[in-house]
């Protein structure tokens, strides 16, 4: 009999793939894969495939059907199945035993089917047909396949619906707090009254209780929480909703829902406050790969990725350009990162594909956005769309109008905005040339005034020298940088034009721009900006293996608040990582091991947010400078190169020593050094361990600058996830034997594949270096 709990399984075990459209028919080279799956990041990869730069040069364009059997027993009672697929791309079509479930050609928003009627007592069959056989895709790699998690839930008849509870909390004091929460009740067996018992827990311990009863589809209730914990970047307190719904005493469902409570206040002149203190976005652009392992969406990779970006001092994140799983909301929720949740990429764009879609599904899938995510307090705007298309014209002002007064009305506790590009203006019919707008600069700001009244924040890519002007023009619009480069910022009426000064200085600079993100936080696969053979986009602060560049430390220095002076050595010698020159960073490096000849004059510098830094190399002492009299938070050194000495940063404040760096010259490698960040897995396909290799030199420091091949093998209960070294020119087999070392080290990626022990042997070419890793794999 059903429990009266709706029962939400992990569905994503027995699937197998196979190319091809197989639904309903025998045959077909089916193998078994592991849920979530990226069928293209296994495909070949080459300059002829129709994905060109945009995929990553991938053969990405196929249609798939999986397969997966599985054995039902209907229990005594009413009781309803659904399947929940977190996201699959794209255009699917759901069938269980030959019969469609339903369709959804958006690759990014969760869906659900009632497919009760269409199981059987015994064995079934669950088939999904993926089509991704036609260009264009997304701009950027898109992966394809069942790519997020897949549930099977379980109800009664009478049942809160999927995603069916909205948490509000309209007032927060310290002493209390109200919390608003909206039931929407499902009765499948006809009218009925039903009473839903609600229960909020903070760390397992209930803190508040109500009752509510009524015959309407959605029921409201009220209940409040004694001195409130806030959810906050530094301290992300949660709490738990059970809601339990009765009828005539009867119990039917219990629901849980997890929430935060938090006040989110924006003043035009002064900023945007979280929990009554001023808070500045610390924010990157994030596509939804992840290297190695393409698209699936795998929870321990991204949350080392989002712990990562927070250390170096993000905490706010741009889904760029679509929602993301349903995990990435829950551990930005839990690591305290806020989410600027985005709905879709451009609208009608020739070049895209979901111009074919827009009209029948634009509000589908918005509100499928709006009511998975609404309860997570991470999400702080909702936006409707990135840089769309004849930004200007009536058409699509009248759009913009639509989907932001749909948002307002749907979800009206956060503002509604849009990314606006520089580059597609359209005045008086004419769409203007984005290397010649110096003439068009008063119709320019009159275009961005118009397009404000629209939505409730101005969110603004790659326009920070427009700021004032905007300012000047309405004085009653917050902006959001939602794209920036990482170091440069454009000049007078050309985006394009670049003067070193970085981005975040509009922010600190203004009250009224409440943050930027970068583009791009972590290097990703496609949109490669310089062709074959870059596999992606590069330059950001993070690579395609999750390493750190030099860069990642000018943000430390800009946004963090405790001491930090780290040494940069630009160094136009290293390898160009083919990135559009806007959007580059300097080329530079983090130790002073580089191709000079002794004499030489090397620019070098330290990022530092302390009042002074003091460089020593070797013996001799630039000098102590002051960080007031530098620009960026990068106080500049010119060194005389030595070849090997030791170099010593000294960051003071008021004259006393705060923090100290000291960078050792390195030799030829000799050994390697092998990380593991644990050695115990569980079954989870989401339990991932992380291998880092180094490569040594005699005495144990890391060489930089050293490329030598690394074989690996594994074997026992082990499986390779994917091998990386972050360079976006290699074009390694993400699932070999071997990988090559960049910059003196690489990525192996595995997880358990059965119970016992796995061991991952790993050597070095022409080193008599072997490391062997044994791990725990659990149930």
């Amino acid at each position: 009999m059903n429990t009266g709990t709706t029962e939400r399984f992990l569905f994503n075990d027995g699937f197998q793939v196979a190319e091809g459209n197989w639904i309903q028919q025998e045959g077909g080279n089916f193998k078994p894969v592991r849920i979530p799956h990226d069928h293209a990041i296994t495909q070949d990869r080459g300059k002829q495939y129709k994905g060109y730069g945009s995929q990553g040069f991938v053969d990405c364009f196929h249609t798939i059907t999986y397969r997966k059997n599985f054995h039902y027993i209907r229990e005594t009672g009413p009781e309803r199945l659904w399947l929940l697929f977190d996201g699959v791309f794209r255009r699917s079509e759901v069938y269980v035993n030959g019969k469609l479930a339903g369709k959804r050609p958006y690759g990014y928003v969760s869906f659900y089917y009632d497919i009760t009627a269409l199981v059987v007592e015994g064995k079934n069959l669950l088939e999904v047909l993926v089509d991704n056989s036609q260009p264009p895709a997304d701009r950027w790699y898109s992966g394809m396949g069942i790519y997020r998690d897949v549930y099977l839930l379980k109800t009664s008849d009478v049942h809160i619906k999927h995603y069916g509870t909205y948490i509000t909390t309209p007032q927060i004091s310290d002493e209390s707090a109200q919390v608003d929460i909206r039931y929407e009740v499902v009765r499948h067996s006809g009218p009925c009254e039903v009473e839903i018992r609600t229960e909020i827990l903070y760390e397992d311990q209930v803190v508040a209780v109500s009752a509510v009863a009524g015959t309407q589809e959605v029921i409201a209730d009220t209940l409040y929480v004694q001195e409130p914990k806030r959810w906050d970047i530094d301290n992300p307190s949660l709490y738990q909703v059970k809601s339990f719904v009765y009828v005539q005493g009867i119990l039917k469902d219990t629901y849980e829902s997890t929430f935060g409570i938090r006040d989110i206040r924006y003043d035009t002149d002064k900023g945007m406050f979280l929990n009554g203190r001023l808070l500045k976005l610390k924010g990157v652009n994030l596509h939804h790969d992840w290297g190695c392992m393409g698209s699936a969406f795998l929870r321990d990779a991204w949350k080392k990725r989002i712990l990562a970006l927070k250390d170096i001092g993000v905490n706010a994140i741009r889904c760029s350009h679509n929602p993301q799983a349903e995990i990435f909301y829950e551990l930005c929720d839990e690591t305290g990162i806020l989410v600027f949740d985005e709905a879709f990429d451009k609208w009608h764009w020739d070049g895209g594909w979901y111009k074919d879609h827009f009209d029948e599904w634009w509000e589908k899938d918005l509100v499928a956005m709006l009511e998975r995510d609404r309860n997570h307090p991470c999400v702080f705007v909702w936006s409707v769309g990135n840089e769309v298309e004849n930004q200007g014209t009536d058409w699509m002002m009248e759009t913009l109008g639509k989907l932001a007064d749909y948002v307002k009305a749907f979800e009206p506790t956060r503002p509604v905005t849009f990314a606006i590009n520089p580059a597609d203006i359209t005045i008086d019919g004419q769409k203007l040339d984005m290397h010649d707008l110096k003439d068009h600069m008063e119709d320019i700001v009159g275009l961005i005034y118009k397009m404000s009244r629209k939505v409730d924040i101005l969110s603004c890519n790659y326009q920070e020298q427009w700021y004032a002007a905007y300012r000047q023009a309405f004085q009653d619009r917050l902006i959001i940088g939602s794209e920036v480069y990482q170091y440069y910022t454009g000049e007078g009426p050309y985006f394009d034009n670049l003067v070193e000064k970085h981005p975040w200085s509009y922010v600190k600079d203004n009250d009224f721009v409440i943050g930027s993100f970068f583009w791009a936080g972590v290097d990703y696969l496609g949109e490669s900006a310089s062709g074959w053979p870059a596999r992606g986009w590069s330059s950001c602060m993070l690579d395609l293996a999750g390493f750190e560049r030099p860069s990642a430390n000018h943000s430390r220095a800009l946004w963090l608040y405790q001491p930090v002076a780290k040494l940069v050595v630009f160094d136009e010698k290293q390898m160009l990582e083919k990135t559009n020159a806007c959007w580059s960073y300097p080329k530079c490096v983090d130790h002073m091991m580089i191709d000079r000849e002794r004499g030489e004059v090397v620019r070098a510098g330290v990022y530092t947010n302390c009042e002074s830094v003091e460089l020593i190399t070797g013996k001799r002492s630039y000098g102590e400078r002051l960080t007031r009299n530098a620009t960026n938070n990068l106080v500049r050194f010119n060194l005389v190169y030595a070849g090997n000495d030791e170099i010593t940063i000294i960051g003071r404040n008021q004259g006393v020593e705060v923090v100290r760096e000291t960078v050792k010259p390195f030799g030829a490698p000799k050994d390697i050094e092998v990380t593991s960040d644990k050695t115990v897995l569980t079954q989870s396909v989401h339990d991932l361990a992380f291998v880092t290799v180094k490569l040594m030199d005699e005495n144990g420091i890391w060489n930089r600058n050293a490329e030598l091949e690394i074989k690996i093998k594994v074997s026992g209960n082990l499986e390779l996830v994917g091998l990386d070294n972050g360079n976006i020119l290699s074009l390694h087999d993400y699932h070999a034997s071997s990988i090559r070392t960049f910059k003196g080290k690489c990525l192996i990626v595995v997880r358990a594949d059965g119970k016992g022990e796995g061991t991952l042997r790993i050597q070095a070419q022409n080193l008599q270096s072997e490391r062997l890793l044994k791990f725990e794999c659990r149930e």
